[in-house]
C-alpha cells in the first residue's frame, strides 16, 4: 500500500490581478512533501508572481493559498518563512560580499545570512558544512569571499546553504539565469544532490528552458498567459504539443539520460 504523501504546497482557485490586469487566473495544483516539482512557461506567463505568492511575498486576492500545512491569512507569515528557502539571481547583491563560501553555508544552521561568533559553530557542524561544500564542488573554495566568486558558484553556495538549513520547501527563480553552460549543469547537479538526500525538502523551481529540469523532477505546471495550460508528472506535461502551444512556436521535446531537452524548428526563428 503506497503512502499517500501531505501537500507542501496547495493552491486551490487563486487569483491575482496586477494595476487591473489578471496575472494569475484560477491556479489549483498541490505538491508533495519532497517532491521536485516545475513551473514552466514562456516569459510573462506568470511563473514569478506565482512562485512570490508562494513565498508570501504577495497575496491572492481569491482562492485559498496552504504552504507547509498552514493557510495563508490565518498564520503570522514570518514564522512561517523559517522554514521555507528562496534562491533566485536577483537576490544574490543581498548576500554580503565579505563572507567566505564556509561562513555563508553555515549560517543556514542559525536561519541568519549573519553568522554568529565562529566559535559558537560547532566542530560537528563545520564538518557538515564541508561535506556539503564537498557535495556542491565548492570546497577548494571554502575560504574564498562571497564577492569574489562567480554567478554560478554563488548560486551553489545557497544551494549548498539550503541543504545545511534543512528547509521544507525551497523555491527557486530561474536558477541558472545568466550563466553558462558548465555553470549551469553544475547548478543543476548541485539540486539534483539536493533533492537524493533521505531528508529532502519540497523543491519548485521556475525555468522556461526544460535543459535546466533536474533528472529527479517530477511534476509539471505548464502556464500560458497566467492559466493553466497543463499539468501532471513530467513525462505526460512535457509534450512537443503542450510546449508548441504554451511558447506559441513548433518545438519538439527530446529526452536523454534522463534529462529534457527542446528542439525548435528551424521554421520558427526571425532573422
Amino acid at each position: 500500500m503506497n503512502k499517500k504523501i501531505m501537500p507542501a504546497v496547495s493552491l486551490e482557485g487563486v487569483c491575482f490581478s496586477r494595476d487591473g490586469r489578471e496575472v494569475l487566473k484560477d491556479i489549483t495544483w498541490s505538491v508533495g512533501q519532497g517532491e521536485c516539482a516545475a513551473i514552466v512557461g514562456a516569459n510573462g506567463a506568470g511563473k514569478s508572481t506565482l512562485l512570490a505568492l508562494i513565498a508570501g511575498y504577495i497575496w491572492a486576492q481569491e482562492g485559498s493559498v496552504q504552504v507547509l500545512g498552514e493557510t495563508f491569512g490565518e498564520i503570522e507569515i514570518a514564522r512561517l518563512r523559517e522554514r521555507i528557502g528562496v534562491i533566485a539571481p536577483s537576490r544574490l547583491p543581498e548576500i554580503p560580499p565579505w563572507m567566505t563560501v564556509a561562513e555563508i553555508v553555515a549560517s543556514g544552521f542559525f536561519g541568519t545570512i549573519i553568522l554568529p561568533p565562529r566559535e559558537s559553530v560547532s566542530r560537528k557542524r563545520w564538518k557538515s558544512v564541508y561535506g556539503m561544500l564537498r557535495t556542491a564542488g565548492l570546497e577548494e573554495r571554502a575560504q574564498e569571499l562571497f564577492g569574489e566568486l562567480s554567478t554560478g558558484e554563488k548560486m551553489r553556495t545557497l544551494l549548498a546553504r539550503a541543504m545545511i538549513a534543512r528547509h521544507d520547501l525551497l523555491l527557486l527563480d530561474e536558477p541558472t539565469a545568466g550563466l553558462d553552460l558548465h555553470a549551469r549543469v553544475a547548478v543543476i547537479k548541485t539540486l539534483e544532490s539536493l533533492h537524493q538526500r533521505e531528508k529532502r525538502p519540497a523543491i519548485i523551481m521556475v525555468t522556461h528552458h526544460l535543459e535546466d529540469l533536474p533528472q529527479t523532477i517530477q511534476k509539471i505546471l505548464l502556464l500560458k498567459n497566467g492559466s493553466i495550460y497543463a499539468q501532471g508528472d513530467a513525462e505526460a506535461a512535457l509534450t512537443s504539443k503542450n510546449l508548441s502551444a504554451v511558447f506559441d512556436c513548433k518545438v519538439e521535446v527530446a529526452r536523454r539520460s534522463g534529462h529534457y531537452y527542446t528542439i525548435v524548428s528551424a521554421e520558427e526563428w526571425v532573422l
